[in-house]
């Protein structure tokens, strides 16, 4: 049998079995032995996945354009099965970043929110970088996962933990950028590090998480970057056990976690780790020069035992463990860990260049060619070993390991400074190591068109990303100081303003009250004895405090009663009141959320009247009396009040005027006016204005009855909310939690196959909590209940006594309950009004109650997937939301359920999108296969004829010459014989079998690829248009087998053709699914 030959640049070190092999067959060998067997052909140039070209050294080259490609397309949208990795969004945005840099891509583009406009350009092959959308904006990625007490979160609302903030500043020092760099709230972020560091040294990844040394590095790699102060918070629990710093005992911590083995695990006492002996070692050349703090805190010999153990031969690539296999993600984190030790071995180098490049102390060789040979997939991205699917984590952490190989890192002594904790992690430098150097022991085998960007051994970032984010550092304390002092002149300003304004009314000084809250301080100014609470937590005590100076100056001079008259029975009655009546203040604003002030206008001396809150909302573009009165996050929420409440129809009452706006509200005219304006309306409220006539013109905004209570169809218009759904196949709930007038809907992104536990979480987060009988506070219990039609109702035989969501229904066998355990409601039809409704029955049904049958809501368990729930839910368009401890009659909140045509919209509008552009392509396509078959079939007729004429020609010969059947037979037998011989030649030179497919390949199909590439179709393009296309209708048919609805697919493929291509594509599919499999298995 044919054995293909080894490249002979192979060395045979990586082409034989290791030479000493275990007599001991355990499952472990043979993993390791399967493992070895499939990296051969690989490191032997073999494998028919290498399509080369190979260097002397028989090592392919690094496929960087298929490479970029991945990359790139790692940063758009995923498939549903990765919603379980929502979490891991910052780390997945570094992994792509990382890569890119370490390809030479220019990833600052990145940086700016309107990503959109980037033009796309070329590489230098004919690819094109795919245009940037918003959604690519690292800044608008990670804007949303900072949390207000400190540090980032996987997500929104997720809890902040050290790897996704490890991952978000790496990333953000790579796009780079002032706007980058002061998105992070250094301050929170400095309390929350503190709050982790433990009294043995060591760091939690996340609060009342666990310890270990991945912890303690992220948590010193961003305190680094960001030049937080190295002083511990006051409040930070190790200070109470005599810590002071956030270095101290950490590097005893880490001392201790070396095993017996000599690496390092991730806690004391557990097994040795490549990933964690690479942060433990990170971390103390981090806190100090390496040839100090490495030696002092590890036995050296025997981590470089440990280390050395971890590369295997022949593959070449290093294990994570002992008796582990080899992993391409390794050659970063055992890799990486080899400058650090060679550097304390070595001692401090001079900031010129290395006096000695000293021998390798494992194979740069073997890596390289692990990585270069085994690790790249022949479609782009690298991977784990042969076998395994290429992924942007394995793809990052490869290259960087490759990088590695090809630089010489050495520690100097450059930017050391005295007052800088950590200015030896910023004393690296690199030297290029020469590409195919056989002067070296240890001969490096890339080319030069090969070599990778270099980063930073410590950082794992370039290194003047992590230079910039570390001196941009002190500028940013420098600002904050400076706008804080500025902040503070205002304040005083703004005081002395109220001061006098309230003396003119006769009423006592603003007085103020200042507080620090979770991660930041609040204020409390008390004007006409009235308390207003600063709208936001703010990073200082001084800006808390020139909100609240601001909230009180709009106070002082703004405010109304009684159309600008005094309030009867007042000792100035009939007089009128100077000032510029506005809007009802909403009194004190809890922790938690608003606590509406349902205060009437005769309950205080001005009439309980006064700015609203989000009145008082700083706009920093002005100052004292010049500055304009800006509306906050609630202005749509104030005017849709303004509009329900005035008792008024149509926008003739909306006549703004120059450097006003007039709203009628509760029955008078208010205007928000602008301070020292000259003509000019806010820009904001002109915004709210165009929205107003906009709802009044489509019949958004209805007249409420003069008299009516507070409920009606105010209190119904904000308890209704709407799912939607997304182009990325997400669900949009739009869903009011607040239960005052001024709140608007909040938008909630949830997956369908995240439980409803997730999105209880979510709306537990935007709602007041609820206060127990001890002080102490617990969230809301949250409900979702969805219709469950049932012809014959079942309805309670005994009391039914309804709680809070968190309590126990308890029913004793006598129908009675103690008091104070819940509220008795009676057993009649209105038992579950607000969970019950009927509708008349469809023709030819009968059921009890006059032909009307019964929809009774039942309540879901949290575990159910939202897809599920939403599913059950759309047969009555609707489902609830009960949230514990709302006001009576707001607490049910409806939200409408999109039907199958409005929840497939998106798809539908794609799929007949797509099907045009494969019906443009089909009509072509279809007219150069019957070209082919036409050729095909004048070479198969041709093919008879040449048959036939060889048999006339034989029996002429045999029969009608001298010759004969004596002579004829041999001469056959001989032309036969070199027929096959020479079929069996050209499958020896091609390297291709003979059958009924590659004979249709040589005909047919070579036809129809030279027809194809006249007539300008793209094969690849038809390819994805129909495995799209086939995406998007097996998505559909599995939406409406959940409506149980049936969707006649042919009205949105729009084109015979279209149908029969799909089709066509899923037989074939279906039939080759084997052979692809195997193909697969085999790269």
């Amino acid at each position: 049998m044919y054995e293909p030959q080894a490249h002979p640049g192979v060395p045979a070190l990586f082409q034989e079995l290791p030479s000493l092999l275990d007599a001991l067959c355990t499952e472990t060998s043979e993993v390791q032995s399967e493992t070895v067997n499939k990296c051969l052909p690989f490191l032997k140039g073999i494998h028919n996945s290498q399509a080369g070209p190979f260097n002397r050294f028989g090592v392919p080259s690094l496929n960087q354009n298929d490479h970029l490609i991945y990359l790139y397309d790692s940063l758009e949208d995923y498939p549903e099965g990765f919603a379980g990795m929502d979490a891991s969004r910052p780390w997945m945005v570094y992994w792509v970043l990382a890569g890119l840099s370490l390809l030479g891509e220019d990833v600052t583009k990145y940086r700016e929110r309107c990503a959109a406009a980037i033009l796309a350009s070329n590489y230098h092959l004919s690819i094109q970088r795919p245009c940037l959308n918003p959604l690519s904006s690292v800044i608008s990625t990670f804007t949303p996962m900072q949390n207000p007490t400190g540090g980032m979160g996987g997500g929104h609302g997720q809890l902040s933990h050290c790897a996704s903030s490890y991952a978000t500043v790496l990333a953000l020092a790579m796009v780079g950028g002032e706007e980058a760099f002061e998105l992070i709230d250094r301050e929170a972020m400095w309390r929350w590090l503190g709050s982790l560091k433990q009294p043995d040294g060591g760091f939690r990844v996340c609060v009342g998480g666990e310890e270990d040394v991945r912890g303690a590095y992220c948590a010193m790699v961003v305190h680094s970057l960001l030049n937080l102060p190295l002083e511990l918070p006051p409040d930070a629990e190790a200070r109470q056990h005599g810590l002071e710093t956030f270095t101290s005992g950490l590097s005893e911590y880490l001392s201790r976690c070396q095993t017996y083995e000599g690496g390092i695990s991730g806690s004391p006492g557990s097994e040795a780790h490549g990933a964690y002996t690479f942060c433990a070692l990170a971390c103390l050349c981090l806190m100090g020069p390496p040839e100090v703090m490495v030696s002092r805190c590890m036995d050296v010999p025997l981590l470089l035992s440990w280390l050395s153990a971890r590369q295997y031969a022949p593959e070449g690539g290093f294990s994570g463990r002992t008796n582990k296999l080899v992993d391409g993600c390794y050659s970063h984190w055992v890799g990486t860990c080899w400058p650090l030790v060679q550097s304390a071995l070595n001692g401090v180098q001079s900031a010129t260049g290395p006096e000695r490049v000293p021998a390798n102390l494992y194979s740069r060789e073997g890596l390289t060619r692990y990585i270069l040979g085994c690790c790249q997939s022949k479609f782009g991205g690298l991977r784990d070993k042969p076998g395994k699917h290429p992924d942007s984590y394995h793809t990052c952490y490869t290259l960087t390991g490759l990088s590695s190989t090809q630089y010489y890192h050495y520690h100097t002594t450059s930017s050391v400074s005295s007052n800088e904790g950590f200015g030896s992690a910023y004393s690296w430098k690199c030297t290029p190591i020469p590409a195919s150097d056989d002067s070296s022991s240890d001969q490096n085998v890339f080319d030069e068109k090969d070599r990778l960007k270099a980063f930073h051994p410590i950082f794992v970032v370039p290194h003047a990303a992590a230079e910039n984010l570390r001196t941009a550092g002190p500028r940013s304390a420098a600002r904050m100081v400076d706008r804080i002092d500025r902040f503070a002149r205002e304040a005083l300003i703004l005081n002395n303003m109220s001061i006098c304004l309230c003396r003119r009314r006769h009423w006592a000084e603003p007085a103020y009250e200042s507080y620090a809250v979770g991660g930041g301080y609040t204020c409390i100014v008390r004007v006409n004895n009235r308390e207003y609470q600063t709208e936001d937590v703010c990073e200082s005590k001084t800006l808390a405090e020139e909100n609240a100076a601001m909230r009180a100056y709009l106070i002082c001079r703004n405010f109304s009663v009684n159309d600008g008259m005094y309030p009867a029975g007042h000792e100035h009655r009939g007089g009128p009141i100077q000032g510029i009546p506005v809007a009802i203040g909403t009194g004190r604003k809890g922790r938690y959320g608003d606590e509406t002030d349902m205060s009437t206008s005769g309950e205080s001396r001005s009439g309980g009247s006064s700015p609203e809150s989000s009145e008082g909302r700083l706009d920093r573009r002005g100052v004292g009396p010049t500055r304009a009165l800006a509306f906050g996050h609630t202005a749509p929420a104030i005017l849709g009040a303004a509009t329900t409440r005035g008792g008024y129809n149509g926008s003739a009452h909306m006549q703004p005027n120059s450097g006003a706006v007039w709203m009628p509200l509760d029955r008078r005219w208010f205007r928000a006016g602008i301070p020292g304006g000259s003509g000019m309306r806010n820009t904001r409220t002109k915004e709210q204005l165009e929205r107003l006539r906009l709802r009044d013109r489509t019949g958004g905004v209805q007249e409420e009855q003069k008299g009516g209570d507070s409920g009606g169809k105010l209190e119904d218009a904000m308890t209704k909310g709407k799912l939607l759904t997304t182009p990325s196949r997400l669900f949009k709930l739009l869903i009011p939690l607040s239960t005052g007038y001024q709140g608007e809907h909040k938008a909630i992104l949830v997956h369908p196959q995240q439980p409803l536990s997730h999105l209880e979480r979510l709306i537990q987060s935007e709602v007041p909590a609820i206060k127990k009988e001890d002080g102490q506070t617990r969230p809301p219990t949250v409900s979702f209940i969805a219709l469950q039609i049932e012809d014959h109702p079942i309805r309670p035989r005994k009391a039914v006594y309804e709680g809070t969501g968190a309590e126990v229904h308890q029913l004793d066998e006598m129908g009675r309950i103690d008091d104070g355990e819940g509220k008795r409601i009676p057993t009649e039809d209105d038992t579950y009004t607000y969970l019950r409704r009927t509708e008349p029955s469809k023709k030819g049904e009968e059921s009890e109650g006059g032909g009307r049958r019964e929809q009774r809501f039942v309540r879901w368990s949290q575990s159910t997937e939202i897809g599920d729930f939403i599913r059950d839910a759309a047969r009555a368009r609707e489902f609830i939301v009960s949230v514990e401890g709302a006001p009576a009659g707001v607490h049910q909140i409806r939200v409408a359920v999109p039907s199958f045509d409005e929840r497939t919209y998106f798809l539908r509008m794609r799929l007949r999108k797509i099907s045009g552009r494969i019906k443009g392509i089909a009509e072509i396509k279809h007219e150069c296969d019957a070209l082919a078959h036409r050729g095909a079939q004048r070479v198969a007729m041709g093919g008879l004829g040449i048959l036939a004429m060889w048999w006339y020609l034989v029996y002429r010969l045999t029969f009608e010459t001298d010759l004969g059947w004596d002579t004829m037979e041999p001469v056959t037998y001989l032309v036969s014989l070199s027929t096959l011989m020479g079929g069996y030649l050209w499958f020896l030179y091609h390297n291709r079998e003979i059958s009924y497919r590659s004979a249709l390949d040589f005909t047919i199909n070579a036809r129809q690829k030279k027809l194809y590439q006249e007539k300008g179709i793209d094969l690849q393009l038809w390819e994805s248009l129909i495995d799209e296309g086939n995406t998007l209708r097996k998505e559909i048919k599995n939406i409406a087998a959940e409506y149980d609805v049936e969707w006649d697919e042919r009205k949105d493929e729009r084109d015979q053709r279209v149908t029969e291509a799909l089709k066509q594509e899923r037989t074939q599919k279906n039939g080759n699914k084997r052979r692809d499999d195997e193909e697969e298995d085999g790269d």
